[in-house]
Formats: structure tokens, sequence, C-alpha cells
């Protein structure tokens, strides 16, 4: 059964917004990479995540495959508390006999006053709990909605499904608030649901930025857990797929604008004797403007 657990979590210190005009948001997606079963190096890789974060001042951060073991808790709680921010963990599938869960997760440097975890219908499997989720963000200057989604990469007619439920959900949730949606779509920019999302209205902010799509998966960062029959992709410039998404909602006129993007946790680093990456993920950062 899917649990949503909302925690409002105090910093030992304030968390203080750069400088920068009023109504701008810089919100970034990132897939954590939970490489169930083996869980290697949770704790080091989320090491990499606290300072990016916080260097690239980022107001609200989307995951995906936050995790939940009996060797590291909960890794969605864990960032938020270590950033000092509030969060929203929404748990998906998981097994209580090894204490694994998998969720989505929003962490947010201003407060969250409303959270909804919504199921899609279209499912791989009914092991499988693709899902897609929504909090409500409120800064002293706005309120919007931030949603999080993890669509299957199964088949192309599935992930089509599931696109169209999760823009029946931003249509039915949103309000009269502009509406951000990120997260791992797992689908490539001329599939169809990354068209009918553009249709629909959604704007691709790292596309808009850069005029051009770029690759944001997948580097094997654990050979050793891949199955061998699976392709294996090495250093930075083999990554062939954009599937990890910021997009700006549909919105009358002159709501909102996006303003750049970038793509982060982009290389590995050396920490003590194992040079590590944060995910087989890039983030996808992107600076927003709300009128």
């Amino acid at each position: 059964m899917c649990r949503v657990l909302l925690a409002f979590l105090s910093a030992l210190s304030p968390v203080y917004a750069s400088a920068r005009e009023p109504g701008q948001y810089r919100v970034a997606t990132f897939n954590l990479f939970h490489d169930f079963p083996y869980y290697s190096h949770i704790e080091e890789r989320l090491d990499l995540v606290v300072p990016a974060v916080s260097s690239h001042d980022i107001d609200v951060l989307a995951v995906q495959e936050g995790s939940e073991t009996l060797a590291f808790d909960n890794s969605v709680e864990q960032l938020a508390r270590r950033l000092g921010y509030s969060h929203a963990y929404f748990r998906l599938e998981g097994m209580d006999s090894i204490y694994f869960f998998n969720g989505l997760g929003i962490i947010s440097r201003f407060p969250i006053v409303d959270t909804e975890l919504y199921q899609f219908q279209a499912q791989a499997s009914e092991l499988e709990k693709r899902s897609a989720a929504r909090a409500v963000i409120r800064s002293a200057d706005h309120s919007f909605s931030v949603y999080v989604a993890h669509l299957s990469g199964e088949s192309r007619e599935l992930n089509l499904a599931q696109a169209q439920e999760l823009i029946r959900f931003v249509e039915r949730s949103r309000g009269n608030r502009p509406a951000v949606l990120m997260g791992d779509l797992n689908a490539q920019p001329d599939w169809s649901s990354i068209r009918l999302l553009k249709r629909e209205g959604f704007i691709d902010a790292d596309e808009t930025a850069q005029g051009r799509d770029r690759p944001t998966c997948c580097v094997c960062i654990f050979p050793e857990h891949k199955n061998p029959r699976d392709s294996c992709p090495g250093p930075d410039d083999s990554l062939k797929d954009k599937i990890d998404y910021v997009f700006l909602g549909p919105h009358p006129a002159g709501r909102a604008a996006v303003l750049s993007s970038s793509l982060i946790l982009d290389r590995a680093i050396r920490t003590g004797d194992v040079e590590l990456r944060a995910s087989d993920h890039l983030g996808v950062m992107a600076l927003l403007k709300l009128f």
C-alpha cells in the first residue's frame, strides 16, 4: 500500500536563498539510483548530492528512486535533513520481508503546504507502482505546484498511457497555481509521450534554454552489478538518452518563463579510495521566473 510521509525539517541554522530577482526559482530533478539489491555507496553518493544542491542554490529538488533500507534508513529524509530543507516522501513499491522500499521525493527550501500521490492505472505488472506526486510550495511571493514522476520504460505504449494519466493528474490538481513537472520520464524527446506533453503546453526547460536536446542517461557506475546481457555504457561521452526532464507547466500568457538550464552531477568525484558518480543519471536544473 502506498504511503505518504510529509516532514517539515528544521535546520540547525536557517536556509536562505541567494540574491535573485523576485519570482526566480531554481529547480532540479535527479534520479538517486537505489541500486537494488546492492545499495552500493548510497551514503557516499548522497555526500555528492548535498554540496551540489547547496552550491547551485537549488530551491526545489525532485528525486526518483528514493530508497528505504535496513542499511541506510530513508535516502530522501536523509538528504532533506542534511540540507535543512522541508520534504515530502512518497513510498511506492517494496518488500517488507527484506525492508526495501522505493519512492519519490520533493525536497524544498520553502514550506510544503499540501501533497498528493497518484498511482497510474497503466502498469507493467501488479508488482510495479509507477506514480506521480504533487507538492504545493509556498514562498514569500508565490504558491506553486511541483510534480515529480517516474514513468515506465517498458514500452512506448505503456509510457504514453502513463503520460496521458500524468497530464490529467496535473490538470485536475494544479488549480490556478503555476506548475512545474520534473522527473525520470523514461522517454526520448521523439517518443509520443514527450510530444504529447509539448502539445499540451508543457515547456521543456533544457531544450528551451539550450536550443537542443542533451542526454542525461545512463552511465554504468557499478558494472559488476549489471546483467552481462545488458549494455553497459562507459564514460561521460557515452551518454545517449535524454529521459530526465524539467517541464514548465501550461500557464496563461506571461505567468512563467524559463531563464536558463544546466546539467548537474555530471562527473565522477574521488572520495577516499573510490571514484564515484552520484547516480547513473545526470541531474537537470532550471532557473524559472514566475510572475
